[in-house]
């Protein structure tokens, strides 16, 4: 699309850069705060250590900076288990030296290098967006400190300006403002645009403001900005002298507090009610009221470089009869008068009627995306999937927590997904019953397709509930927000338990086998397949016929094109397949899952073995009858110090299949407890007297489920390998359960298809 992306380095597009970056202005006087600044406790970073560095790069993406050394670069150094001891070094030595930045003034010349830019123009549509691409290790950095910085930052800025990380702050906004519009003595609201805000804003007043408004920021931002940056850009430098830098992680905060005297000054006027997000300022009040505010802003905001734009501002008349009021008492303002509505941060305000076009449109834009996603799950469904309920659905969850009746207008997209989008991804129809049980939570044995329509009204009021204290703090009648953590734990509760009858209900519906089929999907790790991004590079992607065949498994639904019989002579049927010992694809799959156990434990045990040898019996006898006493015995894994130091740990894995017909008559869970007690029977008596070991029996099932033994094993093993790499628990258990269930996934299909 020509409309978006990067523009090309015209000389029109250096022209506007430059403008874009304005020689700084002079400091007026009645801006600067005064009084005492707070010495600032030594030990008030203390937090930010190896770990925070670690977990910071881990969550930093995109290009390098004027070094040419991007983010994953630096993933690799900090992150990768090939540098253990260096990389833990480097993340400890970036901690301290976050530390020092944070909590120290450093001479600008030493720190030159760290805060120039490499400058790109983005397409603003129209106009340009100028954004700079610092250095990843800055961006690392910063990331840290900002997470350090955010309850002080949030307390300092309160709840009127929601750009400061505040949880639902967006929908806040939008919530409270329509609020206010609906009141009976409200008559019009004003949607402000400012030109150039983050790089226009006076800097050496926002510098000095800040050692007042919150102590605990100052030093980080004067060590960043008292010295202009250098900004590189087709060969030549722009330097960077006034407002902050787009692209800076700490620039959202930074402009937040910039602009904090200016909104402080306008809540003077208590007859209009205002909330912003950096430098989109909303208000909601009489008309005359409205101009006053609207006089202040413009005029406060030119000292402090927050130039409003009167021709990209809007005024938003409630009722026809006002226009011509409004004419008058803003006629000479410049703002574009309305009587419809506008767009107002992803959602609307105004007439119904606008209202109305406004949703039209919207859907419009989704029905062409999921016709676009539907023709490109032809080919690629793993892609559209993901994309859909990794993109597509969260943009549109935004819009439905925001603008009310959102429901009434979504069927037509609902009956796009049912016909063409779903069929896509499986290859063939669904039936209505299947319908709802993909609208289920992945969790729930679905794969998270909501009906559209009947999820909008849901998510409205739950964003409703969970804004509700913010909201009444933006009006000044609450200063507690933390109630909406509480409202949100209880709607959480509340959506779980109508999942769990909806299941209920599909399951009461269905056959017996389809029953079992939901029930093994909803098994831990059963669907880590269907959770995580299609990333080559870890071995997360599936084929359109394995994905399909896939989903088609996960829902006891016939595969397409499978022989009639097996070269064994029998019968072809899935069942067959996965428990066929021709072509060896039986001990293919049981030998994958144990190379992968033996190299997760290589990764916190030295010695360990795949199919070691038991000691030779010498007269040794045993209670069990069943305890293998041949010369030939062996389990699957050895790895010495798994459990106790020193001490040898046998595991032994058993691959099965629930759903042949001779488990048919029992649950999956008691079909694992058996095979465990049956490798206990095997092995557990022998390596306990004889090797003085422990045995640990692993069973993995075709669906992708694990027995209570395994379960347990892979816990403690990602525990000790999140201790020994220094990772986050969740990451680990996430990554490995998402590996392990891909092997499986691809390993059944092996069995399958060939």
């Amino acid at each position: 699309d020509n409309n978006n992306g990067v523009l090309p380095l015209s000389e029109d597009t250096m022209m506007q850069l430059k403008k874009k970056h304005p020689i700084p202005t002079g400091i007026r006087d009645e801006t600067l705060l005064y009084g005492p600044i707070m010495k600032l406790d030594s030990s008030y970073f203390d937090l930010i250590d190896g770990n925070m560095i670690g977990r910071a790069a881990k969550m930093t993406n995109g290009a390098a900076g004027p070094s040419t050394t991007d983010a994953d670069f630096f993933k690799y150094l900090l992150l990768h288990k090939r540098f253990k001891g260096e990389g833990q070094d480097l993340r400890d030595e970036l901690a301290k030296f976050a530390r020092s930045l944070a909590s120290e003034y450093i001479d600008p010349s030493i720190i030159d290098s760290y805060v120039n830019c490499r400058l790109i123009p983005l397409n603003k549509c129209p106009g340009v967006r100028p954004i700079g691409i610092g250095e990843t290790v800055r961006r690392i950095v910063g990331k840290a400190i900002a997470w350090a910085l955010k309850m002080d930052i949030q307390e300092t800025a309160g709840p009127s300006q929601v750009c400061t990380g505040l949880k639902s702050g967006t929908e806040a906004a939008v919530h409270f403002i329509r609020q206010q519009f609906q009141v009976e003595s409200a008559e019009a609201c004003i949607l402000v645009d400012a030109t150039n805000a983050f790089n226009a804003v006076n800097r050496m007043v926002m510098l000095h403001n800040i050692q007042r408004q919150c102590p605990e920021f100052a030093p980080i931002a004067i060590n960043m900005y008292r010295a202009p940056s250098r900004l590189f850009v087709c060969g030549t430098e722009i330097p960077s002298a006034e407002g902050t830098t787009q692209g800076d992680n700490l620039a959202m905060p930074l402009f937040a507090l910039a602009t904090l005297p200016i909104l402080q000054k306008l809540k003077e006027l208590r007859k209009v009610m205002q909330v912003w997000l950096a430098d989109d300022a909303s208000s909601v009040g009489t008309l005359i009221h409205l101009k006053t505010w609207w006089d202040m802003i413009v005029a406060e905001g030119i000292k402090y470089g927050y130039h409003v734009n009167p021709s990209k501002s809007c005024l938003i008349i409630k009722h026809p009869s006002s226009m011509e009021r409004a004419m008058e008492i803003f006629g000479e303002s410049g703002i574009e008068i309305k009587i419809t509505g506008q767009r107002h941060l992803g959602a609307v305000i105004g007439s119904q009627e606008y209202k109305r076009l406004y949703i039209n449109n919207l859907v419009e834009e989704w029905t062409k995306m999921i016709n676009k996603l539907s023709d490109f799950g032809q080919s690629q469904p793993q892609a559209a999937y993901a994309a859909f309920t990794h993109g597509v659905r969260h943009k549109m969850t935004y819009f439905m927590r925001t603008i009310e009746g959102l429901d009434q207008y979504l069927q037509p997209l609902d009956m796009l997904i049912d016909e063409k989008f779903i069929p896509a991804l499986f290859g063939c129809p669904i039936t209505p019953l299947e319908r709802r049980t993909v609208a289920l939570p992945v969790r729930c044995g679905g794969l998270g397709i909501p009906v559209l329509s009947k999820l909008a009204s849901e998510e409205y009021k739950t964003s409703m509930e969970v804004t509700k204290s913010l909201v009444k703090a933006m009006a000044g009648i609450e200063t507690d927000i933390d109630h909406d953590s509480e409202s949100l734990k209880e709607i959480l509760k509340v959506r779980a338990e109508k999942h769990e009858l909806e299941y209920t209900l599909i399951c009461n519906e269905s056959s017996d086998r389809s029953t079992r089929a939901i029930n093994q999907a909803r098994e831990k790790g059963s669907s880590s397949w269907l959770t995580v991004l299609p990333l080559k590079s870890y071995g997360f992607t599936l084929n359109k016929g394995e994905f399909r065949d896939s989903l088609l498994l996960r829902y006891n639904k016939d595969l397409p094109r499978l022989p009639q019989s097996c070269v064994c002579g029998a019968k072809m049927d899935i069942n067959h397949a996965l428990n066929c010992p021709r072509g060896g694809y039986i001990i293919i799959r049981h030998n994958s899952v144990r190379d992968f156990i033996a190299k997760q434990l290589s990764t916190v045990c030295k010695d360990v073995e795949c199919e070691p040898h038991l000691q030779t019996l010498d007269g040794e006898t045993f209670s069990t009858s069943t305890t293998l006493t041949g010369d030939n015995a062996h389990p699957d894994v050895r790895a010495r110090g798994f459990y106790r130091p020193g001490q040898n740990s046998y595991f032994d894995i058993k691959f099965l299949n629930p759903n042949s017909e001779s488990y048919l008559s029992s649950s999956t869970e008691k079909i694992y407890e058996r095979a465990e007690t049956q490798k206990r029977r095997l092995y557990n008596e022998r390596i306990l007297n004889v090797e003085h070991g422990s045995f640990c029996p692993l069973v993995y099932s075709v669906t992708g489920g694990s027995g209570p033994e395994a379960r347990t094993f892979f816990r403690l093993l990602c525990e000790k390998i999140a201790y020994k790499t220094q990772q986050n628990y969740s990451d680990v258990v996430n990554f490995l359960r998402c590996k392990l269930s891909f092997i499986i996934r691809k390993l059944v299909l092996l069995c399958i298809r060939g």
